[in-house]
């Protein structure tokens, strides 16, 4: 592992549904994409409530966004939402998604959640199972713009929620392999 942290972390530990409310998470460490190798970013987490309007949660290797509502402007990420789990690409805040997983959560089960990472591939995965894979888009040449990313999470409210949604965080790592 180039990083390993065993930690929790509750997005929305206050159990808030207002409008226009996000909060983030990220290393300050960064990890890079080595040509002719993997980057894989792995994450255990749940859900504290069955998925409602007018959320998003998004954990993987992303920057930040600088204000409220955090989106991420380039990165790999799960994007959890009312429609369900997605993976999404984002070069320089131009995103690329999959379609939504067959995949339905139990309230409080902790998942295993992978991203593995080339420069032509993206592939995501819960527990084990691979759920899409997304192929670099024509022209980019890797995934994303940055060299190098940090850990991130972000949950923020894009309206008032249906009910109170926690994503809770039990540890993450990051490694390399190949190369």
């Amino acid at each position: 592992y180039l990083h390993y942290l065993p930690a929790r972390w509750h997005g929305n530990s206050g159990a808030v549904t207002t409008t226009t409310t996000g909060m983030t998470f990220g290393t300050y460490a960064e990890f890079p994409l080595i040509t002719s190798g993997l980057l894989y970013c792995e994450f255990t987490g749940s859900l504290s409530a069955a998925l409602t309007t007018n959320f998003v949660i998004d954990c993987g290797l992303f920057r930040r966004g600088t204000s409220t509502a955090y989106a991420p402007t380039d990165g790999v990420y799960f994007r959890i939402n009312a429609s369900g789990i997605v993976g999404v690409i984002n070069y320089n805040g131009s995103e690329t998604a999959t379609s939504v997983f067959s995949f339905t959560h139990t309230i409080g089960k902790k998942y295993q959640f992978i991203i593995a990472i080339s420069e032509r591939e993206v592939q995501f995965w819960i527990d084990n199972v691979l759920y899409a894979a997304l192929d670099t888009p024509v022209g980019q040449g890797v995934p994303y713009m940055s060299t190098t990313l940090p850990f991130s999470v972000r949950h923020a409210h894009t309206g008032t929620t249906g009910a109170a949604i926690q994503f809770i965080l039990n540890d993450y790592g990051v490694s390399i392999a190949g190369g």
